[in-house]
């Protein structure tokens, strides 16, 4: 995921990159065939980068903080707790590694999300090359 302003604009710049690389290819390669085999992984990257830069645009800068930071504060949380606080104190470090855990859950059900996005592009993208080599 990207994680400030400066990887925003990189990636901005990314796309437009590859979608000038697309116009040429469209430009110069003769073979149906062999433009869509060479357009489609950079069409796939640049649904890929879409994808990024709509998760960041989704989240307002303190949240962006807060969920590059979640995780690695959990971790720091419970290593902290467990040397800082007397061994009597269960109760604190299992709350703690509980907050950890689902910080950690929703993280990776945000990542399956996006994989689920990325896999639906990559088979809409194949279903319109099938078309276009019908065609």
């Amino acid at each position: 995921m990207l994680k400030n302003d400066n990887e925003l604009e990189a990636t901005k710049e990314r796309i437009r990159y590859f979608q000038d690389q697309v116009e040429k290819l469209r430009q110069v390669e003769t073979n149906p065939q062999n433009y869509r085999l060479s357009a489609g992984g950079y069409l796939a990257e640049i649904d890929r980068m879409n994808l990024e830069i709509r998760e960041y645009l989704s989240l307002r800068p303190s949240e962006l903080k807060e969920e590059a930071a979640g995780i690695e504060i959990a971790s720091l949380v419970i290593d902290l707790s467990l040397v800082l606080m007397p061994s009597d104190d269960t109760t604190e470090i299992v709350s703690a590694i509980e907050d950890a855990s689902a910080e950690i859950d929703q993280a990776i059900e945000r990542m399956k999300k996006d994989q689920a996005e990325i896999d639906q592009l990559k088979a809409q993208t194949r279903a319109m090359l099938k078309e276009l080599m019908a065609a």
